[in-house]
C-alpha cells in the first residue's frame, strides 16, 4: 500500500488503524477475522531509529523549555535536515512551539523565528505542495505552506529570501 505517492509503504499505519478497529470491536466477526489475518501477515516496520530518537530529544527539549528562543539553535539545526516525515515528531513541534499562537499576516518575528523559518525554507524536503501532512503543520500555525510566501514572511525587510527562488 502506498499513501500521497510516497514510494515507501504505508503498511505499518495501516496496521495500527486495522489494530485499532479490532480493538474497539468497530467492526463485524467476520471482517474482524480478515483483519487478524491481515495484521498476522504485515507486521508493521519500527521506525528509523534515528527519527524516533531524534523525536523523542525534540519532546524532551519543548517539555523543558519555557520559551521556543532557549533552544532556537538546535531547533534551526533539526530544520535544515529534516525531513517530511518528521512533521509529527520533529521539525513539526519545533514549528508549533515556535509560534505558539498563529501567526498573523504582517506580524513581526521574533529573531528566533525569523531563524527557523529560515532554515525551514530552505529545506528542499519540506516543499511538495501535495503533500497535506507538512501543509497542516504550517496550517496550523498560521503559515502558508507556499515556499517564497514563508521565505517574505521570514526575511525582515520583506525582501524575498535566496532559498525562495
Amino acid at each position: 500500500m502506498l499513501h500521497q505517492g510516497f514510494p515507501e509503504t504505508a503498511t505499518a499505519p495501516a496496521a495500527r488503524v486495522v489494530g485499532r478497529l479490532i480493538a474497539t470491536n468497530a467492526v463485524d466477526v467476520g471482517t474482524r477475522d480478515e483483519l487478524v489475518d491481515f495484521l498476522h501477515h504485515r507486521r508493521p516496520r519500527p521506525a528509523p531509529a534515528r527519527r524516533r530518537v531524534r523525536g523523542d530529544v525534540v519532546e524532551a527539549a519543548i517539555a523543558r523549555s519555557d520559551t521556543f528562543d532557549r533552544i532556537a539553535e538546535p531547533a534551526t539545526t533539526i530544520a535544515r535536515q529534516a525531513h517530511w516525515t518528521g512533521c509529527d515528531i520533529n521539525w513539526g513541534p519545533l514549528l508549533s512551539f515556535a509560534f505558539p499562537t498563529p501567526h498573523v499576516p504582517d506580524a513581526p518575528l521574533s529573531p528566533a523565528q525569523r531563524m527557523f523559518l529560515h532554515a525551514l525554507t530552505g529545506n528542499d524536503q519540506l516543499w511538495n505542495p501535495r503533500n497535506g501532512s507538512i501543509a497542516l503543520c504550517f496550517t496550523r500555525v498560521g503559515l502558508p505552506h507556499d515556499r517564497k510566501r514563508c521565505a517574505q514572511i521570514a526575511t525582515a525587510d520583506g525582501q524575498e529570501d535566496a532559498h525562495a527562488t
